[in-house]
């Protein structure tokens, strides 16, 4: 049986430049956490969070401002994070 911190913690396949990366998150971290694990353990943790989008395995792009248990993520699920299309330049 799972202890009560286990409970709240879900394992994601983040999928960062097309390799996947193994994340183990607390559910009431934010999702731009999850990105920062992410970017992290892909070996881009140089990376602004804000510069990429978080996409579940449908292509819903997820609010990264929202807490990992309220964006009705599963363990084991498997999320896409990519960089923002467009984003950069000036004025």
């Amino acid at each position: 049986m799972p202890s009560k911190n286990e409970d709240h913690l879900l394992n994601l396949t983040v999928i960062v430049s097309g390799a996947a990366t193994q994340v183990k998150v607390n559910i009431e971290e934010k999702l731009d956490h999850v990105a920062r694990e992410a970017l992290r353990e892909s070996g881009n943790a140089g990376q602004a969070p804000d510069r990429w989008e978080l996409r579940r395995a449908s292509g819903e792009l997820l609010d990264m401002a929202i807490r990992t248990g309220d964006a009705g993520l599963n363990d084991g699920d498997t999320l896409t994070l990519q960089p923002k299309s467009g984003h950069g330049g000036g004025r």
